[in-house]
This record gives C-alpha cells, structure tokens and sequence, in this order.
C-alpha cells in the first residue's frame, strides 16, 4: 500500500509540476490541440493561455482551479483567489526557480509545506469529481522512497509521488504506472502532468511531457473538501513527504482535461486567469448563505421572477423541466433541495449542519435568465435563512454579487421579496 500511494503521490506531484511550470510557448500537444497564442500578463511579460484543453481563452481561465506562481506571495492567481499559509520553515526562495524568481522552497522533510485554509478548492466540495488536471514543476536534490508532493488532511483523499513506481490516488483509488522515478534526474527543473477523466476514472501521468503507460487501477473521488485544505509539499502523511531542501513551482489545477497526448513542456509561466465579464443574464444562480436563525439555514420555498413570473418550475425532483436545484447538502431524506421549490410551504429545504451553505439554481444549457426579483418564505417554524447573498454565474465557477441582505429575522411561514440593484 505504501508504494501504491507513494507512486500516486508522484504522479500528482508530477501533475502538479506541469501546471505550475505552464504549457510550451505554444502551449499545445502535438497531434491534440491547434497552437495557442503566447499571452500577455500585467507589465506586459509573456505568458502561456489557459486555454489548452479548453474552447477559448475564457472557458479556460474559468477551468483554473488554482495557480501558484510563488513568486514571494501567498495569494493564488485562480479567478476566486486561495490564500497559503507557510508552515515549518517553507519559504517563497530565490534558490532555485522554474519561472518568475521565486519557487516554494521544501527545506525540512515532514514539517515545510504551504497550505490553503479548509474548504477553499470547489466551493468547499472539493475537487476530483469531474475532469481533473493537476500540474506543476517540480526540483529534487535526492530521490527517497517515499514522498509525497500535495495531498489533504484525510487520509483517503490524497495524492502521492514515491520510488520506484509512479501512482496516482485519490480517495482511495490508484492508477500505478509502468516507469520508475529513477528516471528523474535530481537537481533539475522536471515538468509533471496528472489528468483524470471522470467519466473513466483512469489516470493519464505525463512526466516532462512524455505519456507513462498505466498498468493497473483507476483514481476516483475528491480531495480538499470542506472540513480539509490542501497541502503542497507533503501528503496528509508525514511518511509521505517532499525531500529536504527541494522546490515546487508554478502549481496548477483544472476541472477539464488539457492534455491527451505527448506535448513539450511550457517555456513560459501561464497568464494569470481573466474572470470573465459581468451579465445582464445568468444560467446559475446560488443562494450563499451565511448563516440560519438555528445554525443551519430552512428554506420553505424560492421564486426567481423575471416581470413577475416565477422562473423556477414545480419542482417534484432535483431536476424539472431541465431546471436542477442543488446545495451545499441537506439534513436528509425529506429536505431534500427542491422542497423549496415544490410550491408546498409545508415542506422545506434543510441545509446540512454547517451554518454556511449554499442553495444553488441552474436553469439549463443556453437557458440564461435575468432575474429582477425574488422571494424566499420562511418554514412553518420560521428557521430561515438570515443571511446571504444571491449570486449569478455562467460557468458555475466564477460568480457574480448580485445582492446581500443581513440580518433577517422571521415569523413562521413569512414570505419576503427582495428586488436587487440593476445589473450588470
């Protein structure tokens, strides 16, 4: 089991290595993706599109899960920024760079690692559950056993690079792989691409730009969900760790599948992502709850309104008519998320235990809608939400404010309207 999860270890590492290093000044896989333009960040520096992998610039910028440059900062360059906190002893270093000036410098085995707060990657769901590429650079001065290069705090959840075998393993499935790491040069700039298709499950592992042949298993679920963060340079394992005084560089982490064949490894850092612009209509919109009068948030029914009519069908499922209601989670068999929406205020959504939470609307593919009001009724024991912010999107990744309210207080079975600012 060690050397499975140290060989997944490695092939995430090696992932994570890609994506922080970038694409190739072209920024393509031969026989896979058309050339991309070299892009230009701020100050005018050159820079490697997100869009590989993608169908424009923008769909890639938004597919950007995180993107740590390390260049002598702790904010990610994500469109929803991750902040790192450093720990025993990591440092943003001089020593040794792949791009920028800067890399995350490793200086103690166990201990040095960066870390983002609990519940930052998906929204606090998570990611790994959909398309997945993990990628960055990655500079060794020895090669241990076993070492891990990011993982979580959960022990199911994690991703691994070990000796001899290469392995990728997230949340308790691996996909192992045929190449050794003894292949890997020490004290040099390696280039580590991880992909995962959801729909296989089966890992594709790209050292220096070269497709590793898998032999056995397939890496499914989800790591960094809401009660983890994320780890860079060590697994959640302290078996499983980055070697004394080594380096990881430009980090990045996607919900689509960049690569799927051969390509050269980047020569340029990525640009950082650009949010996309601001809409008079949205396909997602979401309910960010702050808080509930009992903790956890009770919505007995929720109407969109566009002119006065309701957007939002009968809804006798999580999803009518094309129409899908989702959230953060529930209480359980009975307030289930589409309860506030069945036009029955004597059933309601319950909201998982946490007081923030999250009750999300997605009206459909080319189904926008601009919504000018909208309402939200209280349960019959007037535990509702008290506080939120009704957000909307297009990609379901970067959302925009569309309005706030605090403060609320509740009679039981109290209907509210709210009517936000003009928008965009």
């Amino acid at each position: 089991m060690n050397r499975f999860l140290a060989g997944f270890g490695l092939f995430t590492l090696g992932l994570l290595c890609l994506a922080y290093g970038g694409l190739t000044a072209r920024g393509q896989m031969p026989g896979t993706f058309n050339p991309v333009s070299v892009g230009v960040s701020g100050g005018g520096v050159a820079c490697t599109p997100n869009s590989q992998g993608a169908t424009s610039l923008a769909v890639g910028d938004a597919n950007v899960f995180a993107l740590l440059h390390f260049d002598n900062n702790g904010t990610d360059n994500a469109i929803v920024p991750h902040n790192l906190t450093l720990n025993g002893g990591a440092v943003y270093s001089t020593t040794q760079s792949k791009f920028g000036g800067y890399a995350l410098s490793i200086p103690t085995a166990a201990t040095s690692f960066a870390q983002q707060a609990n519940g930052m990657l998906g929204g606090g769901t998570g990611i790994g559950s959909g398309d997945l590429t993990v990628e960055a650079w990655m500079y060794w001065p020895a090669l241990p056993s076993l070492f891990g290069l990011l993982g979580d705090d959960q022990a199911t959840n994690m991703a691994l690079i070990g000796n001899p075998n290469l392995a990728v393993q997230i949340a308790g499935a691996t996909t192992t792989f045929t190449p050794t790491i003894s292949a890997i040069t020490v004290n040099a700039w390696h280039h580590v691409a991880v992909t995962r298709p959801a729909a296989t499950g089966i890992a594709a592992l790209y050292l220096d730009g070269v497709s590793q042949t898998y032999s056995t298993g397939s890496s499914a679920g989800v790591f960094g969900n809401a009660t983890s963060g994320l780890k860079i340079g060590r697994s959640y394992s302290a078996s499983y760790v980055m070697p004394n005084n080594s380096f990881i560089d430009e980090v990045r982490i996607s919900n689509l599948i960049r690569y799927t064949a051969n390509f050269i490894p980047p020569v340029l850092p990525f640009c950082n992502p650009v949010a996309p612009s601001a809409s008079s209509t949205y396909r997602y919109w979401r309910l960010d709850i702050v808080s509930g009068t009992s903790g956890p948030a009770r919505v007995a029914e929720w109407t969109m309104n566009t002119s006065g009519v309701n957007q939002i069908p009968l809804m006798t499922g999580a999803t009518t008519s094309g129409v899908t209601i989702t959230s953060a989670g529930t209480q359980g068999a009975g307030f289930e998320q589409w309860l506030a929406a069945d036009r029955t205020p004597s059933t309601f959504w319950y909201s998982g235990p946490s007081g923030a939470t999250y009750l999300k609307l997605d009206f459909g593919a080319s189904n926008a809608k601009h919504i000018d009001n909208y309402t939200i009724q209280a349960d019959p024991n007037a535990l509702a939400a008290t506080g939120w912010t009704l957000k909307g999107s297009n990609d379901d990744t970067f959302y925009f404010n569309i309005d706030t309210q605090s403060a609320q207080t509740w009679t039981a079975g109290q209907i509210r309207s709210y009517t936000p600012p003009a928008y965009p």
